[in-house]
Formats: C-alpha cells, structure tokens, sequence
C-alpha cells in the first residue's frame, strides 16, 4: 500500500494509544486541511502490510491502529486486508459482525497473533478509520473492497473537513460536520449510527461546535 507515513504513538485518533498509518492519495482537497502532503497519489512510498503489523505488535501499549489520510477508501482493498488482519491480531471485547475472511495471510499476523493475544488488553476498537466521504454515500457505492473496508472497520470518523466548522476542543474531529460512527452497528442497520464507548456506556459528545475543550484535540485534516 501507498503510506505518507506513520505515527508509532498517538493518543489523538481514536480511543487508547494508537498505531497511525496515513494513506498517500487524496481526491478531497479540504481547504484547511493540515496533511496536503498526502494529496499526490504519486507521492509518498510503498509499505508492505507485515512493516506495518510488526509495528503494532512490537508495542503492547498500543490498542489498535488508526487509518488516516490522504484517503484510505481510494486504497480500500489494501486497507480492507490491513484492518481484516488487525482484527484477528488484537482481542476483541465486543461482539464484531463479520467481515471478508482473509484468514492470518500474513506471516508476521500468524506468528504474532497468540502471543499480542496474551499481552494486549482488549479493545473495542482496533480499527478506526477516517475518510473525506460520508457513510451514507460509501454505503451506497458497489464496489466490495469498499464494503469490505467498512466491514472491517470499528470506528468510521467520516465526511471532508470544513474550514469553517472548524472547532478545536472536538475529541479525535478537526470539524463539528464530521462524525463518530459505529461502522459494525451502521452497517448491520444500514443507516449511521453515533459511536459510543461501550466499556463506559458513555454517550459520545454531540457533532455541535462548542469550543469547549475536550481530550484528544485533533488538528484538522479530511
């Protein structure tokens, strides 16, 4: 897959301390937005999957990897592999509807899954994603890598970045337009469904600019 690059440790994009991949190649263009180096889809360099899962497996303090951008739904079938592995390397504390079956293709995913599997606490989230697209209008696109990206996703934060809805105290958003879905619960209902922390049974903030600050203040970006 095309990567722009890739952060060891974040605690900015999705709950838990995250592993972050950013995809090269972006269609979207937000004004604003804060990685235009991920634009060029002729940028960036070229990483294999097992680079990748051997980054989120060498780190027991990591609870999951976060997809960002460029836009990972222009690589989906890449991606939709990458996240299909994450979900069967990391323990799952929530029951998950299915996604494409991959099996452990990679050789570094089979080798690391029992022993992650006995060091990682459980995650309910060890795939989000982010995308310029709105659920409603990938859901209605007939391409299965797309579906399969969804499928294989926890948390989509979707819909392009709005200079002018741009709010700095949003928790893991860069604008109040983009939303926090549960990707399992929107695709087993067909319609978005807000993401809310199931180990807290805390609702999830309201998509409304408040200028409130919160944790995990997101710099903007699509």
């Amino acid at each position: 897959m095309r990567l722009a690059g890739l952060i060891g440790e974040s605690v900015v994009d999705g709950p838990g301390v995250r592993l972050v991949v950013f995809a090269q190649g972006c269609p979207h263009h937000c004004a604003g937005c804060h990685n235009p180096g991920t634009w060029d889809f002729r940028g960036g360099d070229d990483v294999s999957l097992d680079d990748i899962l051997e980054s989120l497996t060498a780190n027991p303090m990591l609870s999951g990897i976060t997809i960002s951008g460029g836009e990972p739904f222009a690589q989906a079938r890449a991606f939709e592999i990458l996240a299909s592995l994450v979900r069967r390397v990391l323990p799952i504390n929530a029951a998950q509807c299915g996604s494409r079956d991959y099996g452990v293709a990679s050789a570094v995913a089979s080798a690391a899954a029992s022993a992650v599997a006995s060091t990682v606490a459980s995650t309910e989230a060890p795939v989000v994603v982010y995308t310029g697209y709105t659920w409603e209008a990938l859901s209605a696109i007939d391409d299965a890598d797309v579906s399969g990206l969804l499928l294989a996703t926890d948390i989509l934060i979707d819909g392009p970045y709005v200079e002018a809805l741009r709010d700095p105290g949003l928790a893991w958003r860069g604008s109040c337009n983009q939303r926090i879905l549960d990707a399992q619960a929107s695709m087993r209902t067909g319609r978005p469904v807000l993401w809310r922390p199931r180990s807290h049974g805390a609702p999830t903030p309201p998509p409304a600019c408040s200028g409130r600050p919160r944790l995990g203040q997101r710099p903007p970006s699509c």
